[in-house]
């Protein structure tokens, strides 16, 4: 391959130091109302709290996530997700139906309490991603490599292979999407190939993401682009989830922003047409979905979409109902987790020892939903589970410190994804990239064992070879053809 050292301001990311830095008033005024409407909803709890909350959280958590730049884009999945759990709190509170547990909703503090400790989870992922980064060694200003010749199109050749593999099955096969078929039967009797191209779909996004911003030139940038697009418009033919693809986009864009390629508000400004663009053709298929095709009324679809959108936060609107000790222990779902870490398959583990949402769907699902939890084997959970589960085990306090501890393993990653890119490989991404897309499962499934369990570990091993055989090889080539 030849390489080039072709410029790149490598330290955009971290380009001030903290202490010259003083908090916005935005954030100070936002920090303040959270704390008050916290006290508010202690005495006489509110849907609009929540819904203050929600924008409370979007001041601070903005703030928060701009003074990081770049670093900032592997953080909004999980303020994402936050964000949906407090829209559904909003629901859930103002009384809508929870029908996977067969419950109505009802006024809770619970709503203002998760802002908070969603806060308290991206202001520590923060302070870790700046530690991270100013740890970890990178190539000084101007000496990042860049990748050009016939040889930098090899991730978008690679993934373009599998796109169009998948899209030729899907031809056959049907795709869920056009044929209604249900996407987890479909996937249980998929080849081994279309299961891993669909699950890997951060990974994917990371690896072409990083090909993309390395390339020296603008043809191949584009070129990784079109590949990228092509294989999410596939990937939503097999009915993937709007947020799983949206995520997906922005974990691509991440390494542009850490690089520079991308930088600033106008960078902003130019994506901002096409991701409208996109995000309001996919909430118009998911429209049409929940409507039966257009056999359903407008206010049917509305019910449909208002009972899916409560699923979001019914776990931690149950959790914090039932379980209000401040610090408590439990000791058998303690032990469960840490066997789940050497479990093989972990997975068929959780679902038998009821774990993380399968603990809430024993103590609460309607059989028939219990039936079918069952019947797919373990592939359909409620999401957005570690909170819940970890206010159950350890009570608010334990909550906080195991929030704390969360954030700061993602800000540790953050931190390695950068290193691995600055190296100029982006084969070498794929590692951080897998630890990320395992720790967003394992944050949204509240299960240890997608982060560090032994199935888990043999994923990383897997990537570490091929990332560190393609940095050999690199390596030898440039050493053969005289590059630098």
């Amino acid at each position: 391959m030849s390489m080039g050292a072709l410029g790149v301001k490598a330290g955009v990311v971290m380009a001030r130091s903290p202490r010259a830095e003083r908090w916005p008033m935005s954030m100070i005024y936002g920090t303040a109302s959270l704390l008050g409407l916290m006290l508010l909803a202690l005495v006489e709890p509110h849907p609009l709290l929540t819904v203050l909350a929600t924008l409370a959280y979007g001041v601070v958590v903005g703030n928060l996530m701009w003074r990081l730049r770049g670093a900032s884009a592997l953080i909004a999945p999980i303020a994402l997700l936050h964000v949906a759990v407090l829209v559904s709190l909003a629901a859930i509170e103002s009384g809508a139906s929870m029908k996977e547990l067969g419950m109505f909703g009802e006024p809770s503090a619970g709503g203002v309490a998760f802002a908070v400790i969603g806060v308290v989870f991206v202001l520590a992922a923060t302070v870790a991603t700046r530690g991270a980064i100013s740890r970890w060694p990178s190539p000084p200003p101007g000496q990042v490599v860049r990748l050009s010749g016939p040889m930098a199109y090899l991730s978008a050749t690679i993934v373009g292979v599998l796109v169009a593999y998948l899209f030729l099955r899907g031809a056959v096969t049907g795709f869920p999407l056009l044929s209604g078929a249900d996407r987890f039967a479909y996937r249980a009797a998929a080849d081994v190939i279309v299961i891993n191209v669909l699950t890997l779909k951060y990974v994917i996004a990371g690896f072409m993401g990083a090909a993309a911003a390395l390339a020296a030139e603008r043809r191949c940038r584009l070129a990784h682009q079109a590949v990228f697009v092509a294989y999410l418009a596939v990937t939503f033919l097999f009915a993937d989830k709007f947020f799983n693809i949206l995520i997906a986009a922005i974990i691509f864009s991440a390494p542009a922003f850490m690089l520079g390629v991308h930088s600033g508000g106008r960078a902003l400004l130019r994506l901002l047409p096409g991701a409208v663009l996109a995000v309001a053709s996919v909430l118009a298929v998911t429209v049409y979905i929940y409507s039966g095709g257009g056999a359903l009324s407008a206010a049917q679809t509305a019910e449909r979409l208002l009972g899916r959108a409560a699923g979001q936060g019914q776990l931690w609107h149950v959790a914090v109902r039932e379980h209000g000790d401040w610090l408590r222990f439990d000791a058998q779902e303690a032990s469960k987790t840490l066997g789940s870490l050497t479990a093989n398959p972990a997975a068929t583990y959780a679902l038998r020892e009821r774990m993380g949402p399968f603990y809430f769907i024993e103590k609460h699902a309607p059989s028939a939903m219990h039936r079918s939890f069952f019947a797919n084997s373990g592939w359909v959970t409620p999401t957005m589970v570690s909170e819940a589960y970890a206010l159950v085990m350890f009570g608010h306090l334990g909550l906080l410190v195991i929030v704390v501890a969360m954030g700061a393993v993602l800000g540790g990653l953050i931190g390695f994804f950068r290193w691995r890119l600055l190296s100029g490989n982006p084969f070498m991404v794929l590692l951080p990239a897998a630890m990320l897309t395992q720790f967003i499962y394992g944050y949204a499934q509240g299960t240890l064992y997608s982060l560090i369990g032994l199935s888990t570990l043999k994923i990383y091993a897997a990537f570490f070879v091929v990332g560190w055989f393609s940095h050999l090889w690199l390596k030898r080539h440039a050493q053969s053809t005289g590059a630098p």
